[in-house]
């Protein structure tokens, strides 16, 4: 259900965006949206690792594989990637230039960006 009802705030949040529609709070939406459907996904794929466990655990056991990890290059708009967050990066995104990882962004990261441009939610 919560990643039904984010996906729904995603569209709705990129579609006032995209046209203009509504009350001037697309980015919001989207935003509230993508953190809906990053914890719908985190609780459906539980990464905890039992303390008696960790001694032989390796990093691999436990990583989101790279095809369910959201990619985005450093130009694309925060808002077409917001939908693309598949598998269990709990919304983080993988920021690549030409073949190369030159970053990785959270919802916290955009929210952040957004509190010191000055936006906030109308």
């Amino acid at each position: 259900m919560g990643r039904l009802l984010g996906s729904l705030l995603v569209v709705a949040g990129i579609t006032e965006l995209a046209f203009g529609v509504g009350t001037g709070g697309g980015l919001w939406l989207a935003l509230v949206g993508w953190f809906l459907v990053s914890s719908a996904r985190t609780e459906n794929q539980p990464r905890a690792v039992a303390t008696e466990m960790r001694p032989a655990t390796r990093v691999l056991d436990v990583a989101c594989p790279l095809e369910e990890v959201a990619t985005a290059g450093p130009a694309d708009l925060v808002v077409d990637v917001l939908a693309q967050t598949p598998g269990c990066a709990e919304g983080r995104i993988l920021v690549m230039d030409g073949g190369q990882l030159v970053g990785i962004v959270s919802p916290s990261d955009v929210v952040a960006a957004l509190r010191r441009a000055g936006l906030r939610a109308s």
